[in-house]
């Protein structure tokens, strides 16, 4: 790809660019494949006519349309990488010469977002985590285990820690049902601590076949903002207690968990092993986000409204489809939360988009000011590794192209921009 570059001004740059001939050639050949690959010529077999005499069957025009719009949108892709512009809105493109399948020339006026100007990333003093598993989450799992393959038994006396019970029960906050807050037929071993304090002790000392509520307050850090330190009841029917006899924990036991553990000490390493790198992969994105988030904070940056407002368009939309995985409407969630639509999108959407923008300018605006780079050879080698675990044609294929590429790349690129942030953080 050659091209010539002029600024325009106002944030604005136009390129004058002449396409790859080979490039040219090959969407030329793709646009004939996939458009004849239907058609039918005497004398030859349907998907075995050679590409010469394919080419006379098909529209040229239709053709010609396909291979511009093809080698446009990949060559200003390549330019964008390239470049590395932050490009605002779709590029204004003019074809300026045309010969199919031998030259493109075009160009594109392209608005870019304004620099941004970065803090000093060796003064942030974000701490980092460490990675720490301790004897009472590895025995925590190990009881999940032994209650997943404990022995029950149907007992008619009044529940107690330890019992497995079967319950119905209807959340409530001001006498009106909020969302997630129901069930039936839910089990839950009472002393696991599965539910919010308080829910569990609630139901101690009934009896199956009796109703009656639990008033709970939410911890304040609960994960629905609507709920958060805030007071509710639970109505509760309690339909069945099961007493658990739970198997010994011994290294018979943990053969029955794999053949591949022959001792309970086994069991045990691998358990911390697993929740090691569980804690190691939340850690490391907590990390992270603490990381941009203190570098964005010394930065000046032009968040443009526009970027904003699609941030805030795509996250109401994500935030509506996990909604209706629940079974609720938007209108549903924010009667609940006391909130107008427009106060609930000021509040909460739009400054999250705001941040979302934010951080991803400043990310990018490091990598190009120190210069991190990922070569042909990593994305390939990324590329290489993930195509080896798929055996479907058409998976290895996706995982093979271009597309897949750019995406390689730009999570390779973001994982050494982390790598070199957290090395300026540690350094002393």
């Amino acid at each position: 790809m050659k091209f010539d570059k002029e600024d325009l001004g106002d944030n604005k740059v136009k390129y004058t660019i002449t396409v790859d001939p080979a490039k040219l050639k090959s969407h030329h050949e793709a646009a004939v494949k996939r458009l004849g690959k239907n058609a039918k010529v005497a004398g030859f077999r349907q998907g075995h006519i050679p590409l010469e005499v394919l080419e006379r069957a098909v529209d040229p025009m239709t053709v010609a349309n396909s291979e511009i719009n093809d080698s446009i949108n990949e060559t200003i892709m390549d330019l964008i990488e390239d470049e590395s512009l932050w490009v605002l809105g779709q590029p204004e493109v003019s074809i300026t010469k045309y010969v199919p399948a031998q030259t493109l020339e075009f160009s594109a006026e392209i608005r870019t977002i304004p620099p941004v100007k970065l803090g000093d990333a060796k003064k942030l003093k974000v701490k980092k985590p460490e990675v720490k598993v301790d004897d009472k989450q590895v025995d925590e799992v190990l009881e999940r285990l032994r209650t997943g393959d404990a022995k029950r038994k149907e007992v008619n006396r009044a529940a107690k820690n330890g019992d497995e019970v079967v319950i119905d029960f209807t959340g409530v906050q001001d006498d009106k049902e909020f969302a997630g807050g129901s069930a039936k037929d839910y089990p839950l071993t009472l002393g696991s601590g599965a539910f919010i304090p308080g829910f569990e002790d609630a139901i101690v000392g009934h009896k199956a076949g009796e109703k009656f509520d639990a008033p709970v307050t939410f911890p304040k850090e609960y994960g629905a903002k609507n709920l958060a330190g805030k007071k509710a009841v639970f109505h509760i029917t309690l339909k069945r207690v099961n007493e658990l006899t739970l198997p010994e924990l011994n290294d018979d036991f943990a053969r029955t968990i794999s053949p591949e553990f022959q001792t309970l000490d086994a069991l045990k390493d691998d358990i911390r092993k697993s929740l090691e790198r569980e804690e190691e992969s939340e850690q490391k994105e907590k990390y992270r986000s603490e990381l941009i988030d203190a570098l964005a904070a010394k930065s000046k940056a032009t968040i443009p409204d526009e970027l904003v407002e699609s941030e805030q368009k795509d996250m109401r939309k994500r935030f509506e489809q996990n909604l209706a995985y629940r079974g609720m409407k938007l209108s549903d969630y924010l009667k609940q939360d006391g909130r107008t639509e427009e106060q609930w999108e000021k509040e909460d959407l739009h400054e999250a988009a705001e941040k979302q923008i934010r951080n991803a300018l400043v990310l990018r605006q490091f990598i190009k000011d120190n210069g991190i780079k990922v070569s042909d050879e990593e994305v390939k080698a990324r590329q290489n590794e993930m195509v080896s675990h798929y055996n479907d044609p058409k998976l290895r294929e996706h995982f093979a192209s271009a597309q897949q590429a750019r995406a390689i790349r730009e999570e390779l690129l973001t994982d050494k921009a982390y790598a070199k942030l957290a090395e300026l953080n540690e350094s002393k």
